[in-house]
């Protein structure tokens, strides 16, 4: 496949929209096949363009900094767009010619794919399968939104390689081709600064699943309402392996007090108790394990592998991670929560959460659950920061009271003071910020850092 793929491409000539993580990814592998003055790049960041041409004088690249001389970029046969540019700047060129490297590798790949995707959860369901593939001994591969590109890998894999490829909706909008095997984890409302609307977040994300074949199979949350209800709108040819929160109608896997349920035969439930668990909390990544179970089934891997895989996993940073005591404080970091459903989920698992910190850049959402959650389970100390800790603030008119705290900060820094003056010796401070980081912070793992370190520095 590998050899098809570098023979279709050869003796074109490809413009790469954008110059990030995954830009550099596929300049590196088409110019190791590709003749020197075919391949351009076109990204906003004049400097790195510039620093990138004096590193490689002999490649010969045209560069641009914007997309507006549409009739110069109509010169190229591919237009390979990166995740972080918008469809809206590309709007003057043939949409024909504009794809992506997650349609390229699943073009040519996608049979051997486990593509992940969802909201909230996707990256540690993604690893998490990926680490019990790898205690079993298969041969797999974790790529994509987590932070690896998939032209990375090429070189590597071999016809027996699995690629467990977590796909956000960025990656997915423009794909014509689906993996073989592909989960949908759950939907809310994200990403509305990116997209038109909600219904077109949704069948960004419904591109897993929407051109496979009969013979692909497609794991799905039956209880999330939104997800049942774009599927009785779809065409979907993939054979459906629906999980739920508990038991649904015709299941294949549900959770009950902490166990996993799953159907074999249609009508036998085998049951894993992970009530034990402890680098995994909450029902939230109780569904992660039961997806993963699945997953794990279908490669026909032993129950002894799958238990072993999920309670050596430790899972990931800046998702309700457990920094330590503090000053007396018990410190999680859960940064990756930008979402009103993820910030819920996380005070519900730590259960009595003393101070909780609040927003970042204002994306359009609604905060209206999140509202009325925080009204009807009342957090000692609130600390709001950025447009959207100010809209949770005024839409829930949170106001110092004889049994709440409620601050604004307009720098991260500010936190420390609060924390040190406020919290309750023995408490849990979170950092949950139902919001996105890009007002304070380049992204959520730089957030929580800052978190980190700040507890660290008490």
């Amino acid at each position: 496949m590998l050899n098809r793929l570098k023979k279709d491409f050869k003796g074109k000539k490809i413009l790469l929209a954008g110059f990030g993580q995954e830009g550099k990814s596929s300049y590196r592998f088409l110019r190791s096949f590709c003749e020197p003055g075919r391949i351009g790049i076109c990204d906003e960041n004049k400097n790195a363009l510039e620093q990138f041409i004096l590193e490689n004088p002999s490649d010969k690249m045209q560069t641009y900094t914007s997309f507006d001389p549409i009739k110069d970029l109509q010169k190229y046969n591919w237009i390979i767009k990166s995740p972080g540019i918008p469809i809206a700047k590309l709007s003057g060129l043939p949409s024909d010619k504009i794809i992506s490297q997650t349609d390229i590798f699943l073009k040519y790949f996608g049979q051997q794919v486990i593509g992940i995707t969802g909201t909230k959860g996707k990256s540690t369901t993604a690893s998490l399968i990926y680490h019990i593939l790898k205690m079993s001994g298969k041969d797999p591969y974790l790529v994509g939104n987590i932070g690896n590109p998939v032209f990375d890998i090429l070189e590597d894999i071999d016809p027996k390689s699995l690629i467990v490829f977590e796909m956000s909706s960025h990656q997915l909008a423009l794909v014509r081709h689906s993996p073989s095997l592909a989960v949908l984890l759950n939907l809310f409302e994200e990403h509305l600064d990116y997209y038109s609307s909600f219904t077109e977040y949704g069948l960004a994300k419904f591109n897993i699943a929407a051109f496979q074949n009969e013979g692909n199979q497609f794991i799905f949350n039956a209880t999330d309402p939104v997800i049942c209800k774009f599927i009785s709108e779809l065409t979907l040819n993939g054979h459906k392996l629906p999980f739920g929160k508990n038991k649904i109608d015709s299941p294949k896997a549900f959770i009950d007090d902490q166990k996993v349920c799953f159907s074999e035969d249609g009508s036998e439930f085998t049951v894993l108790d992970f009530s034990k668990r402890k680098n995994l909390p909450g029902n939230h990544n109780l569904l992660n394990i039961l997806v993963a179970v699945l997953v794990g089934r279908i490669f026909s891997l032993s129950i002894e592998q799958i238990n072993e895989g999920v309670f050596s996993f430790n899972g990931l940073s800046h998702r309700l991670e457990y920094l330590g005591k503090f000053r007396d404080f018990h410190f999680y970091n859960d940064s990756i929560a930008t979402i009103p459903e993820a910030t819920i989920e996380a005070i519900k698992t730590l259960k009595i959460v003393n101070t909780l910190i609040l927003g970042g850049k204002d994306r359009g959402i609604n905060y209206r659950s999140l509202v009325e959650y925080l009204k009807s389970n009342p957090i000692p100390n609130l600390v709001m920061m950025g447009t959207a800790g100010k809209r949770i603030q005024q839409e829930g008119q949170f106001i110092n009271t004889e049994n709440q705290n409620v601050f604004f900060i307009s720098a991260f820094n500010e936190l420390k003071e609060i924390i040190i003056a406020h919290s309750q010796p023995g408490g849990i401070v979170l950092l949950s910020p139902a919001a996105s980081s890009y007002d304070m912070f380049s992204n959520f793992e730089k957030r929580g850092e800052a978190f980190k370190k700040m507890a660290e520095d008490l």
